[in-house]
């Protein structure tokens, strides 16, 4: 309190301060109060909510960033527990919290598998809080050059590239820094 007042920085200007600092930092925080899902059950958007598979998924993701290495995890799952969206959660995390001009990839053996992934991103960019948004206004995905198969976030300068198995063209040319890669069975 002494600090706040020496600086005269207000509760609630130390409270946004403190929010967006764990919002950077703490990925698990930034998950569950600015991501937006589609539950299946309720047929509702609903705040991300943690499951214990997603937990251990995390685990390894974080572990891996940390070792300064690139992050490479081979998911051998059952289907419909959550590991796509937590994927997609933080390679979304990565391109609307820390980087810029930072690229990535979704590639399923189909196209309509890709673009169910990046509908989950979608859903996220449409709830996400505008107050946490660079320009304050609302993150959207728009064409980038015209393109069927390659979006830009908006305020962000990172593009999304959408691919499949069947075409491997479709992405060909692209700075790409993160893949999420789907379905790689039936490739």
């Amino acid at each position: 309190d002494d600090y706040i007042e020496a600086k005269h920085i207000t509760k609630d200007e130390t409270y946004d301060v403190l929010f967006r600092l764990r919002v950077k930092y703490d990925f698990e925080f930034w998950a569950a109060t600015c991501a937006t899902i589609f539950d299946k059950t309720s047929g509702q958007e609903v705040k991300f909510k943690w499951r214990k598979a997603q937990r251990k998924l995390l685990k390894v993701l974080v572990e891996q960033a940390f070792s300064l290495k690139p992050i490479r995890v081979i998911l051998v799952k059952a289907r419909q527990w959550g590991g796509s969206t937590l994927v997609q959660i933080y390679m979304a995390w990565i391109q609307i919290v820390h980087c810029t001009h930072w690229n990535s990839l979704i590639c399923g053996h189909l196209k309509d598998t890709s673009s169910a992934i990046k509908g989950i991103y979608s859903r996220l960019l449409m709830e996400y809080p505008t107050s946490l948004s660079p320009s304050k206004k609302r993150m959207i995905f728009r064409p980038f050059e015209k393109s069927k198969n390659v979006s830009e976030i908006t305020g962000r300068n990172c593009l999304v590239a959408m691919g499949s198995a069947e075409s491997q063209e479709a992405i060909r040319g692209y700075d790409i820094a993160m893949a999420h890669l789907t379905e790689v069975a039936f490739w």
